[in-house]
């Protein structure tokens, strides 16, 4: 089996070196080491391409998007291997880590495995934090598997993990996230307790203050995006987690605080950081939360979705299913608006043979129609208030609905053999119901911002800026 190790860093130049090395040094596997550089601002870069250039194995990957979820994302569909390993840049690893890992994968089809880590660490705050991990895997332990999930020291096949994804909206915690929706399909992490990494854990007050109230943070709007779930509400109520969630364990915390100093001094410091801290970004956590934009975001990673996730949700927060709705384009977003749209009616327009023939063979049960344009972008004013020369051949159970949104996002391409969206704009202005919505994708480009004006008219509800401009028209028609 072919194996990726992923290593997200982000200003990562104290550690890489350690770290890149170690996991060069591995024996008995071959892999390749997918290292994603999450917009750093030191060196990080020229350590990975000094690397890169002694290693052809090393890939580098550089994700401008902010986050561990999306760096983590980012490695994972730039990953070759049947098996997707994880460690952090700043960790080390011993010279069997990889086989170790591995090994359950290979040897015993597990799914999902986790090794332990130890501290590299030796001042008060990273022994402190050593002492409060093994506490908590030995309170987490249940036979061979955890109720648990790091990615400092974590496998996973490559198809699951390419199928479940990290949630990118999440600036921490997003490995725990990733575990809550494991589980609800069925999946275990096996713990691997003899596999173990070193780790630089939190040297400082501050640092430990602001990891906490992090991991807090990530936990109010996990708590917050899945609190309606049975399933995973049920995992999320059974975590440790959750009785640092009641209101009353806020009003103990300075009873709490005193009884640590009483019981035992020397501990008694990191814990009132890292509870306070936690508790804090708890707090935070669920007044921030956008539980329905984070689903959005996290689904759009799971299917490869060009479109950026504001633009996305700006379309789903207009369905309120069941409707109408039409959209010109397949794509891998297409399944995303059939299911948005449960219980209505949803059909896809496209000309691009072979795409067509991929996204039905993939989703069979989506209502789409080929249609054939005839037209050319380099030509496009030559169509611009000629009416008659921009209706489309579409079938008559098309022409004959009243649609309540159309989504003009095809056809695709913009050089001057492409056929351009002048006819698909011009039909949604027929096709949609009068007070309809017509939202417009690249409306920053002529075409799309000329004939949206001309002929879906002045009322522009929003326009949305993500990897293009989204424009939504509401549309009035003379009785």
């Amino acid at each position: 089996m072919r194996i990726s190790v992923v290593i997200p860093v982000r200003n990562g130049e104290k550690t890489l070196h350690a770290c890149l090395s170690s996991v060069l040094a591995q024996k008995d596997a071959q892999f390749e080491i997918v290292v994603v550089d999450n917009a750093s601002s030191d060196n990080t870069k020229w350590i990975i391409a000094d690397f890169a250039k002694q290693h052809p194995n090393i890939k580098y990957v550089f994700e401008e998007r902010r986050g561990r979820g999306h760096a983590r994302n980012a490695g994972v569909r730039s990953a070759d291997g049947d098996i997707i390993a994880m460690t952090d840049s700043d960790c080390v690893v011993p010279e069997s880590w990889l086989s170790l890992l591995v090994k359950p994968i290979v040897e015993e089809d597990e799914l999902a495995v986790m090794g332990f880590q130890e501290g590299a660490g030796n001042n008060y705050w990273s022994r402190e934090q050593q002492k409060e991990n093994e506490r908590f895997i030995r309170a987490k332990r249940e036979s061979k598997y955890i109720p648990h999930l790091d990615t400092k020291n974590f496998a996973i096949r490559g198809d699951v993990m390419k199928k479940y994804m990290f949630n990118p909206e999440l600036i921490g915690c997003e490995d725990w996230d990733l575990f809550l929706r494991l589980r609800k399909g069925g999946i275990s992490v096996r713990f691997l307790p003899d596999v173990i990494v070193r780790h630089f854990h939190d040297s400082s007050m501050k640092e430990l203050w602001n990891t906490q109230f992090v991991r807090g943070m990530s936990i109010g709007e996990i708590f917050s995006m899945h609190r309606h779930d049975p399933d995973i509400s049920k995992f999320m109520d059974e975590d440790e987690s959750a009785e640092s969630r009641k209101f009353i364990n806020y009003l103990m915390f300075v009873p709490l605080v005193i009884s640590l100093f009483i019981k035992d001094f020397r501990h008694a410091p990191y814990q009132i950081i890292a509870d306070g801290g936690w508790r804090a970004g708890f707090s935070f956590g669920l007044l921030k939360a956008r539980p329905e934009f984070a689903r959005t975001s996290l689904r759009r990673e799971q299917l490869g979705i060009q479109m950026e996730a504001n633009e996305i949700y700006a379309i789903a927060r207009a369905i309120t299913p069941p409707l109408n709705m039409l959209i010109f384009g397949l794509g891998n977003d297409s399944i995303f608006w059939h299911e948005t749209n449960a219980g209505g009616r949803t059909v896809f327009i496209e000309d691009d043979e072979e795409w067509f023939s991929r996204i039905a063979k993939k989703y069979p049960d989506l209502e789409t129609y080929r249609i054939s344009y005839g037209t050319s972008v380099d030509e496009w004013r030559r169509y611009f208030k000629r009416e008659e020369m921009l209706a489309l051949n579409l079938p008559e159970s098309v022409r004959n609905t009243a649609w309540d949104i159309v989504l003009v996002d095809g056809p695709a391409g913009y050089s001057p053999e492409c056929p351009g969206r002048m006819k698909s704009i011009y039909e949604s202005s027929r096709l949609v119901k009068n007070g309809g919505i017509v939202f417009v994708h690249d409306s920053e480009r002529d075409i799309e911002r000329e004939f949206g004006e001309k002929y879906l008219g002045k009322d522009i509800l929003k326009e949305v800026k993500g990897r293009a401009l989204l424009r939504a028209y509401r549309v009035h028609k003379e009785r």
